[in-house]
């Protein structure tokens, strides 16, 4: 898998788990390694108020001093609580400033940080059910975090959005005659099927999906096959195949084979001789053939292909067929 597919699959979880995940990083990462080396440096903090606070001592016990020596008495009281309250405050700063320097941080603290925002952002926001409700906003803060990511990453050609991916290829799924060509649906006369597990397709209707031609050599018993700049021919059954003249033996898994009178070819090595690429999803029965390597398909994407594909599964509405 490509970084668009980590990408996909990421976006597909729900809100609680894309934000128990983004901030395990931030707060578990990031706290328990730098937690302590920020620490130490806000620890500068109570030492500065120290030295601050010992500066204004001395400014308010001088004139004390002072007046207590010319007029005694009332004075002296003042300048004994002035002097503990001067310990005191000096001692409290001094043991914060100590406690922070040598902190270590405390992973039961940090895993309760780590508990409010995954619930602020995440699980409180899908519970509410609604993006604009009160308790949402957490949520509401977290996607807009998480967009204009998703934006740096398109612009960076780590991630491509699904629809546009859905524009650039063929789709289709296993025992099914609609297809996806080019965001529009189709259909063909014959759906691919299984056999021994591996994906078949429909030679004819798939060549001409892809805006190639198909004829019948009668003479030498193959099938003509013209697409972009290639001329290829094959028989069923039969492990001899010649592209633009150039003669290549076929494996056994890869030989055409005919269903209803009609030839298949193994999605793979077809793909490979039309110059093509070729995906394919046992899980979700889809298959995919695209010019572009780099296409990596991801949930989302396939998502997206079956909202499109899904009406017609079932449905008698005609459709463009080729």
């Amino acid at each position: 898998m490509n970084l668009n597919t980590y990408i996909e699959t990421f976006l597909s979880w729900p809100l609680a788990g894309r934000t128990a995940f983004v901030f395990f990083f931030v707060v578990f990462v990031l706290g328990l390694l730098a937690g302590k080396y920020i620490l130490r440096l806000l620890s500068l903090i109570p030492f500065l108020l120290d030295k601050l606070f010992r500066g204004l001592y001395i400014l308010i016990e001088l004139p004390i001093d002072f007046l207590h020596r010319k007029q005694g008495g009332a004075f002296y009281d003042v300048e004994i609580v002035t002097v503990n309250i001067a310990e005191k405050v000096d001692s409290a700063l001094i043991r914060w400033h100590t406690s922070w320097l040598r902190a270590k941080t405390p992973i039961l603290l940090v895993f309760l940080v780590y508990l409010g925002v995954v619930l602020f952002t995440g699980v409180i926001p899908s519970l509410a059910g609604s993006a604009s409700a009160p308790i949402a906003k957490g949520g509401e803060l977290y996607l807009r975090l998480e967009s204009r990511l998703i934006e740096q990453a398109k612009n960076q050609d780590w991630y491509t959005d699904p629809k546009e991916i859905v524009q650039d290829s063929l789709f289709m799924k296993i025992d099914n005659t609609h297809f996806l060509l080019k965001g529009q649906v189709k259909s063909i006369a014959s759906p691919p099927v299984l056999q021994e597990g591996r994906p078949y397709l429909p030679v004819r209707d798939i060549v001409t999906a892809l805006g190639g031609t198909v004829s019948w050599d009668n003479e030498r018993q193959q099938a003509v096959i013209d697409l972009g700049q290639n001329t290829i021919r094959m028989a069923t059954g039969s492990s001899e195949a010649f592209i633009n003249d150039e003669e290549i033996f076929l494996a056994d898994g890869q030989l055409p084979i005919s269903i209803d009178t009609k030839m298949y070819r193994d999605l793979q090595a077809f793909s490979d001789m039309l110059g093509f690429h070729c995906y394919w999803f046992p899980k979700d029965g889809f298959l995919a053939v695209s010019s572009n390597i780099d296409h990596s398909f991801g949930p989302l994407t396939l998502q997206a292909v079956e909202e499109k594909l899904s009406p017609y599964y079932k449905s008698e509405t005609a459709l463009p067929t080729l």
